[in-house]
């Protein structure tokens, strides 16, 4: 199964939302699923980023993304005004705050462009796909894939949710998140293996 995510406005309708609940499962295992169209000014997005109570309840995994007319990262823009700290500072903490991950991610950087000549045009990634720790430990393997956006002004995000049949050894992950949590540091200690002496590299015991 395909998710295709392009104008995602017309989600907003209550009888699509109710149409689309029949597909927010893999393996019969139920998905929260929050799409994102965020304001074109920083003062109106600031209600987007305060929304952290959306969180409250969630206990499966979670994927959220869209249209966040904001960037996060200093090299999210090219060819226009220089991005800042204060530009991203709320998106930054919104994003910690609930603990999410991007996922993984192929194709095209920068996800928009205001269509002017090539001399003058603007570019940005400021449409992303997020999901929370359950949805990354049982469903990180899957990808977004950023297309060309032909006649959009964005570039269509697509989801392929495959089921993976992995027979090997399970890869180890690490999520910027767990840094975050109050006993990282002690937690790492207790299971410090001390360093390999061939390659002088740390290891923890699991």
């Amino acid at each position: 199964m395909t998710w295709l995510f392009w104008n995602i406005r017309g989600v907003n309708k209550w009888y699509k939302q109710k149409k689309l609940k029949n597909y927010l499962k893999i393996n019969n295992v139920r998905l929260a699923v929050t799409v994102v169209y965020g304001y074109n000014t920083v003062e109106k997005r600031k209600y987007l980023w305060e929304k952290e109570e959306i969180a409250h309840g969630i206990a499966k995994p979670w994927l959220i993304g869209g249209d966040f007319n904001s960037v996060l990262y200093s090299q999210d823009r090219i060819y226009g005004n220089p991005v800042t700290a204060a530009e991203t500072r709320d998106y930054a903490n919104c994003v910690q705050t609930l603990g999410l991950n991007e996922l993984t991610w192929e194709g095209e950087y920068y996800t928009w462009s205001h269509n002017q000549s090539r001399t003058d045009r603007i570019w940005s990634r400021i449409d992303r796909m997020f999901g929370n720790y359950d949805w990354m430990m049982k469903l990180g393997h899957i990808c977004t894939e950023y297309g060309l956006p032909y006649i959009s002004d964005h570039s269509p995000i697509c989801l392929k949710l495959i089921i993976k049949q992995w027979t090997g050894k399970v890869p180890f992950k690490f999520f910027n998140v767990w840094a975050d949590h109050e006993d990282f540091l002690s937690i790492v200690k207790k299971r410090d293996g001390g360093k390999d002496s061939t390659t002088g590299k740390c290891k923890i015991s699991c």
